[in-house]
C-alpha cells in the first residue's frame, strides 16, 4: 500500500511539473480606445423638428414645420461650429406669399455652446444662432435659447427661437417676415 501511494504522489507530482502556466501576452499592434462620451472636443450632429408660426397680428399668419439636420466640429462645450441643411413646409403659405410653393430648404451656418457646463449636471441651458439662406426663399436668420437633458456629448434639447426668414407676398418681394419656433431635437 505504501508503494501505490508513493507512486501515485510521484506521478501527479510529475504531471503538475511538466504543466507550464502562460500569462497571456499584450498585443504588439495594440489600438488605443477612445472614450468619445467623455471627448472635449471632436465632431458633433444634431438632428432638430421645429413648428413656426409668423408675428403678424393685423395680416393672415403663416406655420411651417421643418427639420434640420447640423454637422460640425465641437471645440468645448461652450462652443460648437457646424453646417446646417433643412426642410420646411409651410402651412397656409397661399394666403401670404406670392408663388404656391410649398417647401423651402435652409442651408446654414450654426454657432452653439452651452451657458453653464454640463460636466457634473443633468440640464443646462444652451444658445444657438443659424444663419443662412433658404432655396426658394431669401435669407433666413434664427437665434435660439433653450435648455440641454442628458450627457455632454448625448443630449435632448428643447429651445426656443425667434426666425427671421425673406419671402415673396402678395404685397412686395423679399419681404421679411419674423416668426416665433418651438425646437425639439437629440444632439450627439
Amino acid at each position: 500500500m505504501k508503494k501505490l501511494f508513493l507512486l501515485s504522489f510521484v506521478f501527479c507530482a510529475t504531471i503538475i511539473y511538466a504543466q507550464e502556466v502562460r500569462l497571456p501576452e499584450l498585443p504588439k499592434n495594440r489600438t488605443h480606445y477612445t472614450d468619445y462620451n467623455i471627448k472635449e472636443s471632436g465632431y458633433w450632429t444634431t438632428i432638430t423638428a421645429n413648428v413656426t408660426t409668423t408675428l403678424r397680428f393685423n395680416h393672415k399668419n403663416m406655420q411651417n414645420i421643418g427639420a434640420d439636420w447640423i454637422n460640425g466640429y465641437r471645440f468645448n462645450e461652450f462652443l460648437r461650429v457646424g453646417i446646417g441643411l433643412g426642410l420646411r413646409y409651410y402651412i397656409n403659405n397661399d394666403h401670404v406669399r406670392s408663388s404656391d410653393v410649398a417647401w423651402t430648404f435652409p442651408i446654414f451656418a450654426d454657432i452653439r455652446g452651452n451657458i453653464i457646463s454640463q460636466q457634473d449636471r443633468g440640464a443646462v441651458p444652451y444658445w444657438s444662432v443659424d444663419l443662412g439662406g433658404e432655396v426658394r426663399g431669401g435669407i433666413y436668420f434664427s437665434p435660439t435659447i433653450g435648455y440641454r437633458f442628458g450627457t455632454q456629448r448625448g443630449s435632448f434639447l428643447v429651445g426656443i427661437s425667434y426666425t427671421l426668414q425673406q419671402s415673396d407676398t402678395w404685397k412686395k418681394s423679399d419681404e421679411c417676415y419674423s416668426g416665433v419656433s418651438i425646437k425639439l431635437g437629440y444632439e450627439f
